[in-house]
């Protein structure tokens, strides 16, 4: 009797338009939807505790974490660069091409003060384009490498002047490339040249002899403090940049 009213009870429901009660066996899939979701949750969450912890009990890991990912930004910025240079130098050489029939000759090459350089090759610079690549150096010794340094220079010749600051560093005038250029600014020469165009870029001129006196210090002391200094390249070395439309570091 039970089951023949079982029977009609659904039949019954059916005919009415109401859903009969769903089987059990959806309601354990729902369950172990459930169930899934908050083990994945708990898994998520514990993977993070676990690694926060691994990286505040080891801060050299941390450390080596955030120097490749700092790493990897700097590669794909360079990677950026280079393509935009490139882009820059075909779109120039392009130009020149098609207007190489009316235009006229560009410039004699120049010097790193402006001046004439009638050793330069005109037919191997690039016509439009010149960058100077300014590179200060402190100590009265050169590392053993400066002369395969100065050998590779060569290879920018079409574009690049390399032009090199130093003091008193033994160097080979005779044997550097013609895109290499030393500019000898004597015993503690950078800091008073840095002190004397800060002060004069500063609007400070009655600063100057402190200044001097600070970074020649510093430089003395310190020399890598010059890498501080980068971003101000172009203004302290501007009486170098005459002919030059770039300049970097």
């Amino acid at each position: 009797f039970a089951g023949i009213q079982r029977e009609m009870g659904g039949r019954h429901a059916g005919l009415l338009g109401v859903e009969p009660a769903r089987p059990r066996r959806a309601l354990l899939s729902d369950t172990w939807l459930r169930v899934l979701v908050v083990g994945l949750g708990c898994a998520w969450l514990c993977t993070s505790l676990w690694l926060a912890w691994s990286l505040r009990r080891d801060p050299a890991g941390a450390a080596s974490l955030r120097r490749s990912h700092e790493m990897t930004e700097l590669s794909n910025e360079v990677l950026i660069l280079r393509r935009q240079l490139a882009s820059m130098v075909s779109d120039a050489d392009e130009a020149a091409a098609s207007g190489a029939g009316g235009t006229e000759p560009p410039p004699p090459p120049t010097d790193a003060l402006g001046h004439a350089d009638p050793a330069a090759d005109t037919a191997s610079r690039h016509p439009e384009f010149r960058l100077a690549m300014i590179v200060p150096w402190l100590g009265a010794e050169l590392p053993r490498w400066f002369d395969l340094f100065v050998a590779s220079c060569a290879g920018s010749a079409y574009l690049v002047d390399w032009l090199i600051f130093h003091e008193d560093a033994p160097i080979d005038v005779a044997a550097a490339p013609a895109n290499v250029r030393y500019i000898l600014l004597g015993p503690h020469g950078m800091g008073a040249h840095f002190g004397v165009q800060l002060a004069r870029l500063t609007g400070e001129p009655n600063q100057t002899h402190t200044l001097v006196r600070l970074l020649q210090h510093a430089f003395a002391t310190w020399p890598y403090a010059i890498v501080e200094y980068k971003p101000t390249y172009g203004d302290v070395f501007r009486d170098y940049l005459d002919g030059y439309t770039h300049w970097s570091y």
